[in-house]
This record gives structure tokens, sequence and C-alpha cells, in this order.
């Protein structure tokens, strides 16, 4: 859709942009890779299960409940996003409450 809008204007450097692009899309994806493995498929099973005392159904609701939430948020945060004009605010807000979640 961007890259349409970019298209219609006929101002911009497409190569450039295009480039860039797949560059974010490489970075976003190895780095999104990284922290299901790490976080999501090794350390919080070992968390759940030894830590507090959970058993496997006890890790399998909670990666559900976070997948069924992120299901129902991601489209609705993603149109107040596109609507309001306000990525750049939302992803610094749920950055931050990233963040200050790993201090509990």
């Amino acid at each position: 859709m961007i890259l349409e809008q970019l298209i219609l204007c006929g101002n911009v450097k497409l190569k450039r942009y295009k480039g860039l692009t797949i560059t974010a899309w490489i970075v976003f994806d190895i780095g999104n890779n990284l922290f299901y493995t790490g976080i999501v498929g090794l350390l919080f099973p070992l968390w759940i299960t030894r830590n507090m005392g959970g058993s496997d159904a006890t890790l399998g609701n909670a990666i559900a409940l976070a997948m069924m939430v992120a299901f129902i948020a991601s489209p609705i945060l993603g149109v107040i996003s596109d609507r309001f004009n306000i990525k750049m605010p939302l992803l610094i807000l749920f950055s931050s409450l990233a963040a200050i979640g790993l201090f509990f």
C-alpha cells in the first residue's frame, strides 16, 4: 500500500525505498524469530514449570491466552493507529509497557 502511494507521487527513488523495506522486514523477522525461539520456546516454559510449579497444561493455557489477546487486539490497534496516525506513540507506549513488564 505504501509502495503504491510512493509510485503515485513520482518524486521518490523507488529502488532505495524498496531496498530499505526488504532490509527492515529481514531485521524484523530475525528479531521476531529469535524472541519466540528464546523466550517463548525455551525460557517461558522452563519458568512456568520449574519456578512457578505449573504443569504442561498451565503452560499451554498461558500461551493460548497470550495468542488470543494478540489475535483480538492486533487488528483493533492496527485500525486505530492507521486511522488516527499514531503508530509511533503506540510503538513507544507498548515498548515501554513491555520493558516495564520485565521487572515484574
